[in-house]
């Protein structure tokens, strides 16, 4: 067995990446399945819609219990779990004969989704604390935003050749795929003297995360990221394929874009958070998002909906967006370093309820244009960059107050 070690971040990635990809790849891979999934199942664009919201909320509550038996039990046994539950929830909806039991299949699949992501980050935590954390939460990152770029391509591939169902059976395999990986290569990293029990003190802290506004700002920070990939991956179907009714070949390709704005986002976020800190990289990415939509609005007002005018505008939406999820992960994680798991599972619950309420309100107005996305990166980023900068200002005030405290102590020291 292989341990991991801060020598080895190849290694290391490459361990734990089939085990990141359950969320990204059991969210993104049945999106262009997604109408004739409905038209077998005799389910409306509603409820198949709730397909993607559900799983959204499945996996952000789940993560409130995963997190505290992973910091309990250690990190190897939860992974088994979560393949484990990822390989029967994707399987139950593969052979699916009604909307009610491909639902409880998505269900099931994003609980075991949501252990090998919690799982993932408390490994990284657990591996490299402190600042160093920054750049292997944005190298993950990358990696879970190149599934917009090849999961709809490979799922669209799966269904034009072996029907959709083709691509649960993908979905299984990746479940196995990420027990192998931790069961051979990878060694405990929580050390049994750094466990915590699960009872009455894992609610307490919970309220602990939640009485750190700078937590909850980190947490929405990271969610209104993650919301404009889930916006785009929640009206692209209704956009792409019902609006405009494009060839369900060219669906994956047009969808890429999202990805490919997250990987060039994760990239940059790299390399800046060696230079940069946290809150600066808050402030450029969402300031970055801002101007993305912006440049949709104005596009759209001039040349009305288009492929084009929905996809490209997506590149520095997506770009800002991914700048802020490595930063704020690394400074809402960081005051938590014997919790971590804990902490993620907080976390997440904000991030993936930020996403899945703004996908569900977007999705519940109506999607009849390009508009919605570029509503939404205005005002979501717009609004945290204007919290940041209080909380800058608040911080900074606070430094000062200190100084000038420490200064008067010295002062009666010295009478």
């Amino acid at each position: 067995m292989i341990g991991l070690t801060h020598g080895s971040m190849t290694k290391f990635i490459l361990v734990l990446t089939p085990l990141v990809l359950l969320m990204p790849f059991g969210l993104d891979l049945y999106v262009p399945s997604i109408p004739l999934i409905g038209n077998d199942l005799g389910a409306s664009t509603q409820e198949m819609q709730m397909t993607l919201s559900g799983f959204l909320a499945c996996f952000a509550f789940s993560q409130l219990f995963f997190g505290p038996i992973s910091d309990a039990y250690g990190r190897v046994k939860i992974a088994f779990v979560g393949g484990g539950l990822f390989i029967f929830g994707s399987a139950l909806a593969m052979f699916s004969t009604s909307f009610e039991m491909f639902f409880l299949g998505r269900i099931i699949q994003a609980a075991g989704a949501c252990a090998g992501y919690v799982v993932t980050f408390a490994i990284i935590r657990d591996c490299y604390p402190g600042d160093s954390s920054a750049p292997m939460y944005s190298y993950i990152n990358g990696i879970i935003a190149f599934s917009p770029i090849l999961a709809p391509a490979l799922g669209t591939a799966l269904d034009i050749h072996f029907g959709w169902h083709s691509g649960f059976l993908f979905l299984t395999a990746l479940g196995v795929l990420s027990i192998i990986s931790v069961k051979y290569y990878y060694k405990e990293t929580l050390n049994k003297s750094d466990r915590l029990p699960v009872n009455i003190k894992v609610f307490k802290r919970y309220i602990s995360f939640l009485k750190k506004p700078s937590f909850i700002l980190y947490a929405l920070s990271s969610g209104t990221g993650i919301s404009y990939l889930f916006v785009f991956a929640s009206i692209s179907p209704i956009v792409l394929l019902e609006i405009l009714h494009l060839p369900k070949e060219t669906f994956g390709l047009y969808f890429s874009f999202m990805g490919v704005s997250y990987m060039i986002g994760s990239f940059i976020g790299g390399k800046l958070s060696q230079s940069l800190s946290v809150r600066s990289m808050l402030i450029l990415g969402h300031s970055i998002a801002v101007l993305g939509g912006v440049f949709s609005l104005i596009w759209h007002h001039y040349y009305g909906l288009s492929a084009l005018g929905f996809v490209i505008p997506m590149l520095p939406i997506g770009i800002g967006g991914t700048l802020c999820l490595g930063a704020s992960t690394s400074g809402a994680l960081e005051p938590f370093p014997k919790s971590a798991a804990s902490a993620t599972a907080m976390f997440g619950l904000i991030q993936s309820l930020t996403a899945a309420s703004v996908g569900a309100i977007v999705v519940s107005l109506g999607v009849t244009s390009s508009l919605p996305i570029g509503y939404t990166a205005v005002l979501m980023s717009s609004t945290m960059l204007i919290l940041f900068l209080l909380l800058n200002a608040v911080t900074d005030s606070g430094d000062i107050n200190q100084v000038n405290e420490s200064n008067e102590v010295l002062m009666k020291g010295n009478r």
